[in-house]
């Protein structure tokens, strides 16, 4: 996604059930499995299959737009897309040129797709030879207006516009002139919490410290680092509040993320280590090493989440669900004396935050969080909903079948070789840190256990490669029904899970090696809080 596609021209089951629907879609911004697509579809009047029709792309800079048979349907502007990139301490995260990555040479790639996880394997009742006949390809150089500089339909006032996902950086202020105030909902509560500058020294002296000293119209943090030590913004106390801890979860990607600050070092010696932690209470703390910037200069700094390594002696690494202390700055070696302002975290996408710590229990009337019940899948996840994994061969369906008096339920069935996991998916990760103590619950029936004599594996997914841990469910091969439960503690428990960023509350697959011809049935899948 980093250097960008341009689908000039997507159609998917052309002709299957009538289908005539064509896409014109980018790809573009965070590296994978966080990549990003927006575009729009539209129907010609007659057939893509029955006669020839002209598909083009008119591209500006800063600005694509889509016809077919010269009918423009759709229109996005560098608005809508970004390539994003880590330029390093001094710089952070940067989206670069606003028009890139469509600001360099593309290929033209002509593709009859077969398979895929978007429209599905091919199955008995496809027919081929396929073939797609192509008359011309042609490249044009618009006519450009010398008084704009653009050409051909530079901003369509008829055109649609299409709504991409955004590059947007969001902030969270820890230390702003002074410690900061993190204000939140909780199931509807508002809630606010003061976070409390601290330190420690492992010997009286090495350390002297002024958390507000006025200097140059701002109010800064003010450290002088005399040996082993360290300052650290710690969670204010939350236990008068209901439905919360002490603590933070932040549910973003560790990748499109990190801590920056504005620091001015006022003297350093030429040994001086310092080094950025987030802490989850001793030993499970994670950190990374800074480069001091020029004596007597204000200089922003950046350290990106997933370069911070975790402890080795003793074990332990930070846990992005429990987070005590946002910031916490250590001398390791030397001297230094610094100051500290604008302290913040920084992150991409419209899913990324930074939350309160949930203490497991929740107001009345909201005691699970459903995953498919009564026939359907809930609103939190039909985007995609459900969905597939395959290698190998193998093929996965999945249907809404009659089961008798329960009605509507979800039927999933595995093919005759390779390997494959189902799963239920949002785009939008969900916060569902309120059922760390709870459990996972889904009702499951064999139909036919095909090969299958060990069963099932369960697990949840909080942004591939974020996932928690398999866990075995035993075959039961009566044609019943059996409720199913697993601890969300052992789920996740040792697995680095982010509860605070599910996109995947519920994947189930046979094990390795016995998928073959296995169907069952799904019902009733929910998170719910411990009784």
């Amino acid at each position: 996604p980093l250097s960008g596609e341009i689908d000039i021209f997507e159609a998917v089951n052309t002709n299957a059930s009538g289908e005539n629907e064509v896409h014109g879609t980018l790809h573009y911004g965070r590296p994978w499995p966080n990549n990003l697509n927006s575009g729009a579809s539209f129907t010609p009047a007659e057939p893509i299959w029955e006669n020839f029709h002209t598909y083009a792309i008119e591209w500006e800079e800063g600005e694509i737009r889509w016809y077919v048979d010269d009918v423009h349907f759709a229109t996005q502007t560098a608005d809508d897309w970004f390539t994003l990139s880590w330029q390093g301490q001094d710089e952070g995260f940067e989206t670069g040129n606003p028009a890139s990555p469509f600001d360099e040479m593309f290929h033209l790639i002509m593709n009859v797709a077969v398979g895929g996880n978007w429209p599905g394997a091919p199955d008995d009742a496809t027919t081929f030879p396929q073939e797609m006949v192509v008359d011309y390809v042609r490249v044009y150089q618009c006519d450009v207006d010398p008084d704009t500089g653009k050409g051909c339909a530079w901003i369509d006032e008829d055109a649609e516009d299409v709504e991409g996902t955004g590059g947007t950086e969001k902030e969270f202020a820890l230390y702003e002139n002074g410690p900061a105030t993190l204000n939140f909902s909780v199931f509807d509560t508002e809630v606010s919490n003061t976070l409390v500058p601290g330190q420690w020294q492992e010997t009286a002296g090495n350390l002297v410290v002024d958390t507000a000293l006025q200097v140059d119209d701002q109010t800064v943090w003010d450290v002088q680092f005399n040996g082993l030590s360290n300052v650290f913004l710690l969670s204010g106390d939350m236990s008068s509040v209901d439905y919360v801890d002490d603590g933070f979860s932040f549910s973003l990607n560790e990748e499109l993320s990190g801590i920056t600050f504005d620091m001015r070092v006022v003297d350093a010696s030429e040994d001086a280590t310092l080094s950025v932690k987030l802490d989850s209470v001793w030993p499970n703390v994670s950190s990374r090493e800074i480069e001091l910037p020029p004596t007597g200069e204000w200089q922003s700094v950046s350290v990106r989440f997933s370069d911070f390594v975790g402890n080795a002696d003793p074990a332990g690494q930070v846990n992005y669900s429990d987070i005590n202390a946002p910031f916490v700055l250590e001398l390791s070696s030397g001297t230094a004396h610094v100051q500290l302002n604008n302290i913040r975290v920084t992150c991409f996408g419209p899913s990324c935050s930074v939350n309160p710590k949930l203490d497991g229990t929740a107001p009345e009337g909201t005691e699970a969080v459903d995953v498919f019940v009564d026939g359907s899948l809930d609103a939190l996840w039909t985007d995609p909903g459900v969905d597939f994994y395959v290698e190998g061969g193998q093929s996965i369906t999945s249907t809404t079948v009659s089961d008798g008096d329960r009605g509507d339920v979800l039927e999933i069935a595995f093919g005759a070789s390779g390997f494959g996991t189902m799963y239920i998916q949002s785009t939008d990760p969900q916060d569902l840190s309120a059922y760390a103590g709870g459990n996972l619950v889904f009702d499951l029936k064999v139909v036919d256990a095909g090969n299958n004599t060990d069963g099932f594996l369960v697990k949840a997914d909080c942004i591939y490669p974020c996932t928690s841990n398999e866990l075995s469910v035993p075959l039961q091969n009566d044609g019943e029904w059996h409720t199913v439960s697993v601890s969300i503690a052992d789920l996740t428990s040792g697995s680095g899970f982010i509860i605070s960023r599910v996109n995947t509350p519920f994947s189930l697959w046979p094990v390795s090696g016995q998928q073959s011809n296995v169907v069952f049935r799904l019902d009733n899948i929910r998170w719910e809080l411990a009784e």
